[in-house]
């Protein structure tokens, strides 16, 4: 009963194993459109939120890779057009966290300021008012 139990066993994972295999090799061969229009859109968002003065290098890098995902769409090498296109959207996702990040920076850098100087101002009228 156990030995029964064990070939079943081997054998339905054999079968996923297959499964995923085809549906894996399928992919492979559709090209990427979809993840490359979406990666250009991701650098082009990542763009306008001012990655190219706060984030250039992350950004830059976005551009090559997806540079790099049309060239592999355009050899048929779906696959690796598909992981450079990848590559790219998560690159654009850096360049707009840290664009953000050092948007938010700059604001709490202001409103530190403008604390520090309401505080002088305090100080400076306070005895007016006592």
């Amino acid at each position: 009963m156990k030995n029964k139990t064990n070939i079943i066993k081997t054998i339905m994972s054999g079968i996923g194993f297959a499964a995923v295999s085809v549906f894996i090799v399928g992919c492979a061969g559709i090209p990427p459109h979809e993840e490359i229009t979406r990666s250009s859109y991701v650098i082009k968002e990542a763009h306008d939120d001012g990655a190219e003065e706060l984030a250039p290098l992350e950004l830059r890098n976005a551009n090559k890779s997806l540079e790099k995902a049309k060239a592999a769409l355009n050899k048929e090498e779906y696959q690796e057009a598909r992981d450079y296109a990848a590559q790219a959207e998560l690159e654009a996702e850096l360049a707009k966290a840290k664009t953000e990040a050092l948007k938010r920076q700059k604001s709490a850098k202001e409103i530190k300021e403008s604390i520090h100087i309401l505080k002088d101002e305090l100080k400076r009228y306070r005895p007016r008012f006592e």
